[in-house]
């Protein structure tokens, strides 16, 4: 039988500096992922929840967007009324 002789040993595992730069792009690969994630969810609530529910929105992000409509409008209700106003403005001493 002949044995064969590497010139070099094969590496079982890459060098750590090339690890950590690895983990460290796979990280910031997640936060651009989480973030576009976010930004997509913040522009889908600007939708109507009658368009949503068309597109097949999941149930929770209906609800976000009915509750983001119904503080809009309270927030416009109180600013009508006058209520929006500071506390300097409401005549305090």
């Amino acid at each position: 039988m002949h044995s064969v002789c590497l010139p070099q040993p094969i590496r079982l595992s890459r060098p750590w500096p090339l690890r950590w730069l690895d983990a460290a792009s796979d990280a910031l690969s997640r936060l651009r992922q989480r973030h576009q994630h976010a930004i997509d969810v913040a522009a889908a609530v600007e939708l109507s929840e009658e368009t949503l529910r068309d597109i097949g929105a999941p149930d929770e992000l209906l609800r976000e967007a009915a509750a983001r409509r119904e503080a809009d409008y309270l927030r416009a209700a109180e600013l009508r009324l006058g209520f929006g106003r500071g506390v300097t403005d409401r005549g305090a001493w």
